[in-house]
């Protein structure tokens, strides 16, 4: 399968989630109905362009496969991980922040580059998944050794690919929007 084709797939999941999500809000019997309708009009051609599955993967690129864990959970109804309390959704934030902008060349670390040789990020990971064990977090312990699968087959050449992307981390910032504005 061509990176091109994966990632076009892999934008087709996200807009069938997307488009499953909102509908489950609005009327729970429409739901299936548009999962299958969002994920086929994604694949349509559209004035322009190709579609808008191969137009996203053009702008965002493979999304991580956290998020497409977490798309298809959504997709086969089944109830995603608990969400991560409000004062560790700000430290990812940051730390996400942080990972951007000395990626994008702001200070003198390359943390995007420590991905293609992920010693590192391995060691680190391990207290992280003994921490998610000691807790019972199964469902993000999974996510977590499907992503390090995903980098091990090679399907994201960096392992942060494999971890978050933009989308995961807005999502991610959704719920402190929402919680600030209430």
């Amino acid at each position: 399968m061509t990176p091109a084709l994966l990632g076009w797939l892999a934008q087709g999941l996200l807009l069938a989630a997307l488009a499953g999500r909102l509908a489950r809000r609005w009327q729970p019997r429409l739901a299936l109905l548009l999962l299958l309708a969002g994920g086929c009009l994604a694949f349509l051609p559209l004035p322009g362009i190709d579609s808008l599955a191969a137009w996203l993967h053009g702008v965002f690129g493979l999304p991580s496969m956290t998020l497409l864990q977490l798309a298809l959970l959504t997709c086969l109804g089944r109830p995603l991980p608990p969400a991560p309390g409000r004062k560790t959704c700000l430290i990812l934030l940051a730390l996400a922040l942080l990972f951007y902008l000395t990626a994008l060349g702001l200070g003198p670390l390359d943390p995007y580059g420590w991905g293609f040789q992920p010693l590192f990020l391995l060691a680190a990971l391990l207290p992280l998944l003994i921490w998610l064990y000691q807790q019972g977090q199964a469902a993000w312990l999974m996510v977590l050794t499907l992503d390090l699968l995903a980098y091990t087959l090679g399907l994201h050449p960096n392992l942060w690919d494999a971890l978050f992307d933009p989308i995961l981390v807005l999502i991610l910032a959704m719920p402190l929007a929402r919680r600030k504005s209430s």
